[in-house]
């Protein structure tokens, strides 16, 4: 997700103004593998966020009969309900489904015993009007249908090629409603292009507008201050604007429309996820957040609330994932992949992945396994430059035994790191050796 799971923890640990219901209602969320994940994580992290800045009260029962995530009152006098909500474009993926073409795509590639990667796919897209206002719709086949699709139109077509001799193959589809152009070739990585079908159109009809409404429903009648805290679940109307995204409406200008057409709300906070810089290899990206607090005209409470909204985000780690990652991630069972496969070495020390060594020692995991995580090789197996023999192994059949174990932890992370240091070969389970000896002393 977008904080590790020990964040979250921490978070929950100390999150002794929830009530025992309260808290068993937000942990059964967080441990179901579903699209409720992420929202859950959110709340629960602005909770903790809050809850260090004033009095917090979780879901209290207003006179409306509603319970909104947060009533909040401070030192100075300034108090607020608000509910908090996750905004995805997981509707608009579902009606242009990019990534089950690309799955498709690749089965398609292994049942003719082609290699990963190498995959060049270009959509067309056409700009549709609705009722729900302009759109654009990649030109694909219904979801459901992809996978037969692939197998029946592009599948005999690759086949042929392959048959005829040809290294580099094309499919070309275009038809009513599908148009799309597939090339296999030599390439390591895969290249899928296609026009943007999730930057909003139109003011009232994109993913953060609906969600607005939902939550003014809930907030209706009640008094007071009131307002909706937006966190990124993965929508680019979140997303700030480029020239390259064609894109006429911020989440600014959203949530300006949304207290314009609904008085009764006072503000809208948004909080989703920047990276920088966009660099091939995600550990050098800086991940931070952004906030963009939206409030009726004139509110008196503005600059109170822009500055408890400051004082929040201080109190709010890091996120470690952008929300695409964290969505998917959401949905996965399990607690996710540690540091397996990453490793420093030396002749006399080892530093390995705590959970790694834990679920072998456990028999989770077969000395096979271990080998093909670090990508180590039997001592018995031919030399590889590409591997290294099994330290465990190499120092084992070198009589030598660990004289060390140190534990480097990082508590924000998936996992720690152990370093094992081994000493001279150990008479206990090598043969007794000459001593060596000091000439000088003779």
């Amino acid at each position: 997700m977008i904080y590790t799971r020990r964040t979250i923890q921490k978070c929950l640990d100390e999150l002794d103004v929830i009530p025992d219901e309260g808290m068993q209602k937000l942990v059964e969320r967080l441990n179901d593998a579903s699209p409720a994940r992420l929202p859950t994580m959110w709340e629960v992290v602005i909770l903790h966020a809050l809850s260090g800045l004033g009095t917090l009260e979780y879901e209290r029962a207003q006179s409306t009969g509603k319970q909104p995530d947060i009533s909040f009152a401070n030192s100075d006098g300034v108090a607020f309900v608000a509910d908090v909500t996750c905004v995805s474009d997981s509707g608009l993926d579902d009606s242009n489904p990019v990534r089950e073409l690309s799955e498709a795509l690749e089965a398609c590639k292994t049942r003719l015993g082609l290699p990963i990667g190498g995959l060049s796919l270009r959509i067309e897209s056409e700009r549709a009007v609705s009722a729900s206002g302009e759109h654009t719709r990649l030109l694909l086949p219904d979801r459901k249908d992809i996978a037969a699709f692939v197998r029946k139109r592009v599948e005999p077509i690759f086949r042929e090629q392959l048959a005829s001799g040809a290294t580099v193959l094309v499919c070309d589809i275009n038809e009513p409603g599908v148009c799309f152009s597939a090339k296999v070739e030599g390439e390591r990585f895969n290249n899928i292009s296609y026009p943007s079908y999730d930057q909003p159109r139109s003011l009232t009809r994109n993913p953060l507008f609906n969600a607005l409404k939902l939550k003014a429903k809930k907030l209706k009648g009640i008094s007071g201050l009131k307002g909706v805290i937006v966190c990124d679940g993965d929508t680019q109307t979140l997303r700030p604007a480029t020239p390259q995204s064609d894109r006429g409406f911020t989440e600014r200008k959203i949530a300006a429309e949304f207290l314009r057409q609904n008085s009764s709300v006072h503000f809208v906070l948004t909080v989703s996820v920047k990276e920088s810089p966009p660099t091939w290899d995600a550990r050098d990206r800086e991940r931070k957040l952004a906030f963009n607090l939206v409030a009726q005209r004139g509110l008196a409470e503005s600059s109170s609330l822009e500055q408890i909204f400051r004082d929040m985000a201080g109190r709010m780690p890091e996120p470690k994932e952008m929300p695409v990652n964290a969505a998917l991630r959401a949905r996965e069972r399990g607690f996710g992949w540690g540091k397996h496969g990453g490793y420093t070495m030396s002749s006399r020390s080892l530093t390995i992945s705590s959970r790694l060594l834990m679920e072998v020692l456990a028999g989770k995991r077969s000395h096979a396994e271990l080998n093909s995580l670090q990508r180590w090789r039997s001592m018995s197996e031919p030399p590889d430059n590409d591997r290294f023999p099994n330290p465990f192994e190499r120092w084992l059949a070198e009589g030598r035994l660990p004289v060390s174990l140190s534990l480097e932890q990082d508590p924000d992370g998936r996992d720690d790191m152990i370093t094992i240091k081994v000493g001279e070969p150990d008479a206990a389970i090598a043969p007794f050796r000459v001593p060596e000896r000091n000439p000088s002393a003779a």
